[in-house]
């Protein structure tokens, strides 16, 4: 196993190698609630780690341009409420020409849940028809955010019923699998993580068509 020193210390090798290279790429930083809501954050400092030099001044707006390829620590900032400022921490590895920093974060900062609510509430669900299951099959409902990184997985009962046991807001993929079968995927969007309706969900009679992407012959330049 490799250790987390090794690790690290990898990780600033490739970085000077990189930074060394003459290579540069275009920074973009994209920031949104759960809901695809852009909000106006700015680049505040974006400081290559081997170095320790600032190339915040390469950015306008969210693009950043002639980034050298390294390792970097960036911190986003906009106005908050009562004139605190809300920031965005986050190291970043640019190694590509093109690169992307998608980040999701609340629209405005939100107070821990409060314990009257308890650690998390209950998202019902219901599946009509029930899913046809073959012999050793489970059906799953899987809800995947469309603008953050959270996955969750419940599954679903005989008569169609599942439930999600957390604290859910935004847009969501809703994916129904039976084994390796895809039954149905689609959007779901969640407006308020206190309260919310039902997960209704009308199974068509055809699963969704999937495109494969096939691994071509012979030398792939």
């Amino acid at each position: 196993m490799i250790s987390i020193f090794r690790l690290f210390s990898f990780v600033l090798w490739a970085s000077t190698v990189f930074a060394q290279t003459g290579l540069m790429s275009t920074v973009r930083f994209r920031v949104t609630d759960v809901f695809g809501e852009p909000l106006p954050y700015r680049v505040e400092s974006f400081v290559l780690r081997i170095t320790g030099r600032d190339y915040a001044d390469h950015f306008s707006g969210m693009i950043g341009t002639k980034i050298p390829f390294g390792a970097y620590k960036s911190v986003l900032r906009r106005p908050g409420p009562a004139g605190h400022n809300l920031e965005i921490l986050r190291v970043v590895s640019v190694d590509s020409p093109e690169h992307l920093v998608a980040l999701t974060t609340d629209k405005e900062p939100q107070p821990l849940i409060e314990p009257s609510y308890g650690p998390w509430r209950r998202y019902r669900g219901k599946i009509t028809p029930a899913p046809l299951l073959g012999q050793g099959e489970t059906a799953v409902v899987r809800l995947a955010s469309v603008f953050g990184l959270a996955v969750y997985d419940a599954p679903v009962g005989e008569t169609g019923e599942f439930s999600f046991y957390d604290w859910l807001e935004g847009d969501f993929t809703l994916t129904i699998v039976a084994g390796k079968r895809i039954l149905h995927s689609q959007l779901v969007s969640i407006e308020d993580k206190w309260r919310s309706d039902d997960i209704v969900v009308a199974l068509p009679n055809a699963p969704p068509p999937v495109q494969r992407i096939t691994q071509p012959k012979g030398d792939i330049r």
